[in-house]
């Protein structure tokens, strides 16, 4: 994870590190950092450390662009959305307005919101070491959603103030490429595939985008005097 000897990583770290992983489409399932916690710490499993060769130097890809849409062009994107908090929410959190939040008119999990992107490293705690132990086989057939908007939901991390919208357009676009993954059975290698087979060049996007109307109206301007 942040380096081999993983058991010097703080529980308000792993927290962090399993939000943003969980967010990621590469993310298997719900908790993904958390079982490799439980794996070592709980478990006592041990991963071989291999050695590692100096990578090689490679050119920057060159740009290419995919048909997304609202994402929602080939397969659904959730986002931060979360139908289970929202159906619990009011049985479970009374004191709350609204069992949802609402983002650029989508909805989403409920979060709060701190000056910066925080952890409330007791929860945290109390979370990791007493319940998770209870849960995490059964955590293994969540989708990584679950724990992206959990986190959130339960008020263990709370958002940047005013910078919500950023975090939910990463989960659109995370979400989508993995319900895009779902649907067509792909792998990592596969779904690199597919995104090669069915993205346009930058110059072929260049084409499609409508010309620039004003610089039209100065065109005209010139022409007519």
């Amino acid at each position: 994870m942040a380096s081999p000897t993983f058991e010097l990583v703080s529980l308000t770290q792993l927290v962090m590190i399993d939000y943003h992983w969980s967010n990621h489409y590469a993310a298997l399932s719900a908790f993904p950092a958390l079982q490799i916690w439980y794996d070592v710490n709980v478990l006592g499993r041990r991963f071989a450390i291999p050695k590692r060769q100096k990578a090689a130097k490679i050119s920057i890809p060159i740009k290419r662009w995919l048909k997304v849409g609202n994402y929602d062009y080939a397969a659904p994107s959730e986002g931060m959305r979360s139908f289970s908090n929202e159906l619990w929410n009011k049985h479970l959190h009374p004191d709350r307005l609204f069992t949802h939040r609402e983002v650029a008119g989508k909805r989403t999990s409920w979060f709060e919101e701190t000056e910066q992107l925080s952890v409330d490293a007791e929860r945290a705690c109390e979370f990791i070491t007493c319940t998770y132990p209870a849960m995490a086989v059964e955590c293994n057939l969540m989708p990584a959603s679950e724990s992206a908007s959990f986190w959130l939901n339960q008020g263990i991390v709370t958002l940047p103030a005013g910078h919500a919208h950023r975090y939910q357009e990463m989960a659109l676009r995370n979400r989508y490429i993995a319900n895009l993954a779902e649907r067509y059975n792909l792998g990592p290698v596969e779904l690199n595939e597919y995104f090669r087979k069915n993205s346009i060049t930058n110059a072929e996007h260049q084409k499609l985008i409508p010309p620039d109307r004003q610089n039209d109206l100065f065109t005209e301007m010139a022409l007519a005097a």
